[in-house]
């Protein structure tokens, strides 16, 4: 809710509408004429007065939350630079506030990221839920359920999600159950480092932490890439979705000395 930065201190602006000009704890800013189009935030800031050079410009941090649309075609473009891009597949619909809609029945995204996990990765996805709950993949990098290699996060019509986790010979299930609702808005968050353990995979669910355990080790999936809000059954794409996906970060861990 507030806009803040490092200059003379922290300074600390309120919300203002557009053309509004507000001071702050220290200094000013102008909230801009442009409402915002697709790739423009639309808004302007005027850093605090000189420092002699003490306050530098990638200093003053603007605390925003923003959700975009912005695709070519039916390319979701990749926002880290690593070109893992995402192909719009089927009924999926662009929404203009940001985000996309799946019909639960035909859409879904694919991606060109296949994932190797070596030390650990995490996954953060925000989505909302359908106006009815139904069986539908949320993540999947493989026929996990089948036996085949693979991740697959799994929404319920029970309101329960499971996390399946094969290595390739046999199958883990794991539960978190009687969670979901019908038209709401979750931030799913998972990290695990691969391994066989106890309580070292870590979910967190709009703020509440959950911990469980797997014997499964786990290397990643090199044949078949992420797919988001579809699974890959043994010969055609499965599961859909009908949530509406506002954002999708995977990190993999690295430890460098």
């Amino acid at each position: 809710d507030d806009v803040y930065g490092t200059g003379l201190g922290r300074a600390v602006f309120p919300k203002g509408s557009a053309a509004a000009k507000v001071n702050g704890s220290t200094g000013s800013i102008t909230y801009s004429n442009n409402l915002g189009t697709d790739k423009r935030i639309g808004l302007k800031v005027d850093l605090p007065p000189s420092d002699n050079e003490r306050t530098n410009f990638n200093k003053v941090r603007l605390k925003l939350v923003i959700n975009y649309t912005d695709t070519v075609g039916n390319i979701v473009p990749d926002l880290s630079g690593n070109n893992n891009t995402g192909t719009i597949v089927g009924g999926v619909v662009k929404l203009n506030d940001g985000g996309f809609r799946f019909d639960g029945s035909t859409g879904y995204i694919s991606t060109t990221k296949k994932i190797a996990v070596t030390n650990g990765f995490a996954i953060g996805i925000k989505f909302i839920t359908g106006a009815t709950l139904i069986d539908q993949s949320l993540f999947d990098t493989g026929a996990a359920y089948t036996g085949a290699r693979g991740l697959f996060i799994y929404l319920r019509s029970n309101r329960n999600i499971e996390i399946w986790i094969s290595d390739g010979t046999a199958v883990t299930l794991l539960s978190i159950t009687d969670v979901l609702s019908i038209n709401t808005e979750y931030i799913f968050q998972m990290s695990w480092d691969g391994k066989p353990g106890t309580n070292n995979i870590v979910v967190n669910l709009n703020g509440t932490q959950y911990t469980l355990s797997t014997p499964r080790t786990w290397a990643g999936d090199s044949t078949n890439p992420i797919k988001l809000f579809a699974y890959q059954g043994s010969s055609s794409v499965l599961g859909y979705s009908n949530c509406t996906l506002r954002e999708f970060v995977y990190f993999e861990f690295e430890c460098k000395i």
